[in-house]
């Protein structure tokens, strides 16, 4: 079925027609094109196209054709294909065919093809997809607001609600890779991410992770917006710690360690500081100059000489870096200590086997007992089982910290859950206020 639009109508009118015929009762078929009818161009419209328009009456469908052969006049003829399709069927053998001028001649023949005209119109309405930029994401996504919505997202992730494939991802050897991640999150919608991952883009003054999200509508797959990903991404996976935090750290704890002060230690610092309150704070950096420009924003934050001597003063330790080695030793772990680590390196672990068993150990998904990219390098080769899913602790399925020596381990692999909550959020916020930029397709 073909429409576009062709002016506008205010009332039904009666199309004009000419016919060509070669021999008496035909009419000689050649290029087929297009017939408007009430600012609405009409082709080859079936009664399944109509059916979907849920009309009760259905009006005179006409297919316009080019004559064509000994004529030089090449005038245009019209074929019938039906009319009140429910009463006269189309005729194959193009004959005996009532003139198009005979079918309007009916008051209700009228008002059904205005009727079909005026549904075409919306049924081909062109979509509108919003875009929205680094700036006006930075300044919509609300990081409380975004808290609450990643604790309802993990509650339908293991509930079974939502649906999202593992990660899949595109190597550039030596270089980086470029991973997708779509999924579906009820109440939100569908959603994919397109995010690239290039450690050696700090020496470009890049970040390392750059992303483009997609929101699409969930009743009926519509493009809803396109919007910059890379600082959800980076906010997103520093709420879903700042959870962890609110969740499994002691409600006596007093002291956060952040070992990483680049752009994950940067939104740790501002997020985890938001669900709990802290005495003491220690920043540690591979580049002291980064620590001291992260320990500078914040007035209980301290540089600490190097990971070691941050982690063994902490109640709280964040894990923050792209290191394909461990950071941290279980030696390094007084009792009741909450660990967190959002590191994701496909060459290797930021967390050492010790630390990852040494207590409860809480993932957003089971998925991430996967090989990366898909799951996480720190849990290739445990059984699934030995984890709890963030969303079961928070369905009251799992009791989390039961013992205030117990420690508690919540690594994330990062998940498509969180990039749709917060896009949602995104969204709907940009639409209150009116920003971003609208473009039809």
């Amino acid at each position: 079925m073909a429409a576009a639009a062709s002016g506008s109508a205010l009332a039904p009118q009666t199309p004009r027609a000419t016919a060509h015929s070669g021999k008496s009762g035909e009419h000689q078929v050649g290029r087929r094109r297009d017939i408007c009818l009430v600012g609405v161009a009409l082709a080859r419209i079936d009664e399944e196209h109509l059916a979907r328009l849920n009309l009760t009456l259905l009006g005179a469908v006409v297919e316009l054709e080019a004559a064509d052969g000994d004529d030089e006049r090449h005038r245009d003829g019209v074929a019938v294909l039906g009319y009140l399709l429910t009463r006269l069927q189309a005729q194959a053998d193009h004959t005996h065919r009532p003139a198009v001028r005979d079918l309007f001649k009916t008051e209700c023949a009228m008002r059904a093809l205005w009727a079909l005209s005026r549904h075409l119109a919306s049924y081909h309405a062109a979509v509108e997809i919003l875009f929205l930029g680094r700036a006006e994401v930075e300044r919509l996504l609300d990081l409380d607001q975004l808290i609450e919505a990643l604790a309802v997202a993990f509650k339908e992730l293991s509930s079974g609600r939502a649906a999202v494939p593992p990660r899949t991802a595109a190597v550039v050897p030596g270089s980086g890779l470029l991973a997708s991640m779509p999924g579906y999150l009820p109440g939100a919608g569908l959603e994919a991410k397109l995010v690239s991952v290039f450690a050696g883009n700090h020496a470009r003054g890049l970040p390392s992770h750059q992303a483009i999200i997609a929101l699409f509508d969930e009743q009926d797959g519509r493009p809803l917006a396109v919007m910059d990903g890379t600082h959800i991404t980076a906010t997103r996976t520093a709420a879903t710690t700042a959870l962890s935090v609110k969740l499994l750290a002691r409600t006596n704890a007093r002291s956060l360690a952040i070992l990483g002060a680049g752009v994950q230690g940067a939104q740790h610092l501002q997020a985890v500081t938001r669900v709990h309150d802290f005495a003491d704070v220690r920043v540690a950096s591979r580049d002291i100059a980064h620590a001291q420009r992260l320990t500078a924003t914040h007035p209980h934050a301290q540089v600490a000489a190097n990971f070691e001597v941050a982690a063994r003063m902490a109640d709280v330790i964040c894990c923050c870096t792209d290191a394909s080695s461990p950071i941290l030793d279980r030696d390094w772990l007084a009792p009741g200590t909450h660990i967190t680590s959002v590191g994701s390196n496909t060459d290797g672990p930021e967390l050492d086997r010790g630390t990852v068993t040494a207590g409860l150990l809480v993932v957003e998904s089971r998925v991430a007992f996967s090989a990366p990219p898909a799951g996480s390098a720190e849990l290739v080769g445990l059984d699934p089982g030995f984890a709890t899913e963030i969303g079961e602790i928070l369905l009251g399925h799992h009791p989390g910290r039961e013992r205030a020596d117990q420690i508690t381990v919540y690594k994330s692999m990062g998940h498509a859950v969180e990039d749709i909550a917060a896009a949602r959020l995104v969204y709907d916020r940009a639409r209150q206020v009116g920003a971003g930029q609208t473009v039809e397709f």
